[in-house]
């Protein structure tokens, strides 16, 4: 039997943040090859003759790269799975400025 879990009245604190905002990771050695893979997949398939060389993102002199959250959940979502490598360490930056904090009343 299930039991209903009471809701606390007052004040819950809520953090909003945006998909499109920016967060920054530190990329595995399995990260980096999930994107060099994706890139020659992609042109592989394409008709393009001249196709671009891979690039891959700029990192700072700690490691930690750049993404909208969007995007970092995009090129690494297929590889997401517990108990796999991961594509990317599990500690995610997120700016503080891009953070709105909501007081929601239950």
């Amino acid at each position: 039997m299930r039991t209903k879990r009471k809701r606390t009245k007052g004040a819950v604190s809520w953090v909003t943040f945006n998909i499109n905002d920016h967060v920054y990771v530190k990329l595995t050695e399995f990260g980096h090859e999930c994107l060099r893979k994706n890139h020659e997949a992609l042109w592989a398939g394409s008709i393009c003759v001249n196709a671009p060389a891979y690039t891959p993102p700029q990192e700072d002199a700690e490691g930690w790269s750049r993404w909208q959250l969007w995007q970092l959940m995009q090129a690494f979502g297929p590889y997401i799975t517990l108990g796999e490598i991961l594509p990317f360490e599990t500690t995610i930056r997120i700016e503080k400025a891009n953070l709105s904090q909501t007081w929601h009343r239950w």
